[in-house]
């Protein structure tokens, strides 16, 4: 995985943030007033991490402790006034981050209760409030981060979740400055991204849960712990509901262009046309017809369509088996694969898409082509050719009649695809997309 984040320096690291939480003693007030930071609209490159230092805190066997209690985490030294905390080594910092990410609220304390301190009290009862959060029980969120000392105790971006989440403000921009991060940032951001996701979709607010979405999933594909592949299977189906009612939906707010549908006129005729007037956009029919809901390339005269505008590209992520379509850096669709066996890896780089194939022909490396129908063709419903430079390689997404073998290494390099996903994404991509195939 991508994007190792700076480990804590063995003299500590500055936690430099702004005051969280009121001086309320009432432990069911939650933190108020401005967290001081940027609003803008969420990234739209991978979350990247700060680089990593080879210092590590050596392992040390956890001490004898009682059962965590439910209600709160062990109780730390306070944190001195200078600010710095206790140094966490890499891996303890990337367990918890992927904790936080994936985990459940037991999961968290748990973590916490046989951590040795390694964290400060104060990002102890941080941890502790999230962990709660993550129970539906605000009321113990809120008393958790009442016992966090002081308005230098926490880094910016854990200050910022804390007061997002006991708030309970969804809908607002997330600020650009959130990019990046160590691991226990990170998995908090991710994880408030999909708590978010799942409630705005809930509202059917749209455009602001596939923001989210896509923090989510670029997030994990870039993450330093590996890629939680149940998880994005459970994000996919926040995500089809929701782009089934924005990006292809022909009612959605997303950038179109219109036109109106002339007598004689087909699908392949508006888009030649569109393509004419705008030669450096890429279209294809089953996109066309995908966001205006038509089946079976029906049309009528005056009948108006929307085009889209969107730039398309995709990203393909081995380690974690998935690939994501995106609309102007927004993650659209998002498909498990399987990968290269070993001895026939994957290649990496950039790509286009080429030649696009219907019940395609395996044309072999060291034999005669089989049709579409042979038991011995692989390629299941639909194959689409990678170009590199220019060059057309002998790489491709693919279906498979092995459905068990999607989320494996069992191809001859080429991205193979459940069959009824194959045929979607063929319809989605134009010839001429980008894509990115990282590690």
């Amino acid at each position: 995985m991508r994007g190792l984040v700076l480990l804590l320096l063995a003299g500590g690291l500055i936690w430099a943030v702004l005051f969280l939480f009121p001086s309320s003693e009432d432990p069911t007030q939650g933190p108020t007033g401005n967290v001081g930071i940027e609003a803008n609209v969420p990234p739209k490159q991978p979350i990247q991490g700060q680089p990593a230092t080879n210092e590590t805190k050596p392992a040390q066997e956890p001490k004898e402790q009682a059962k965590p209690q439910v209600n709160a985490p062990v109780e730390s030294p306070v944190k001195q006034s200078s600010g710095f905390s206790v140094p966490i080594g890499q891996a303890d910092m990337i367990e918890l981050g992927a904790l936080l990410a994936h985990g459940s609220s037991q999961n968290v304390l748990d973590w916490l209760q046989n951590s040795n301190h390694i964290l400060d009290a104060d990002m102890e009862w941080a941890m502790a409030s999230f962990a709660a959060m993550l129970a539906n029980d605000r009321t113990t969120a809120r008393d958790r981060a009442q016992k966090i000392s002081s308005e230098d105790a926490l880094p910016t971006r854990v200050r910022w979740v804390l007061q997002r989440l006991l708030s309970g403000n969804m809908e607002s921009p997330w600020p650009v400055t959130l990019v990046g991060g160590n691991p226990i940032e990170v998995g908090l951001l991710m994880r408030t991204a999909v708590i978010e996701a799942d409630n705005l979709a809930k509202q059917r607010l749209d455009p602001p849960a596939a923001e989210r979405l896509t923090w989510a999933f670029v997030g994990e594909l870039n993450a330093p712990w590996p890629a939680h592949f149940e998880s994005l299977k459970q994000w996919r189906t926040i995500l089809d509901q929701v782009q089934a009612r924005y990006r292809f939906s022909p009612k959605g707010e997303w950038p179109s262009e219109q036109v109106v549908v002339q007598p004689g006129d087909s699908l392949a005729l508006i888009r030649k046309r569109y393509i004419a007037a705008f030669p450096n956009r890429l279209i294809n029919t089953g996109l066309i017809a995908r966001v205006n809901a038509i089946d079976d390339d029906l049309i009528h005269p005056d009948q108006v369509l929307r085009i889209p505008t969107a730039k398309v590209t995709m990203l393909v992520d081995l380690d974690a088996h998935w690939l994501l379509y995106f609309h102007d850096g927004q993650v659209v669709a998002a498909y498990p694969v399987g990968i290269g066996a070993e001895g026939d890896e994957t290649i990496l780089g950039d790509f286009t898409i080429g030649e696009k194939q219907v019940e395609p022909t395996w044309f072999r490396r060291d034999g005669p082509p089989i049709v579409f129908g042979e038991k011995e063709n692989p390629l299941g419903t639909r194959y689409m050719t990678w170009f590199q430079d220019g060059q057309k390689t002998h790489y491709g997404f693919h279906g498979t009649w092995e459905p068990e073998t999607i989320g494996g290494n069992e191809s001859q390099g080429c991205i193979r695809m459940f069959n009824h996903d194959v045929e979607e994404f063929f319809e989605l991509v134009p010839q001429g997309a980008s894509f990115h195939v990282q590690p």
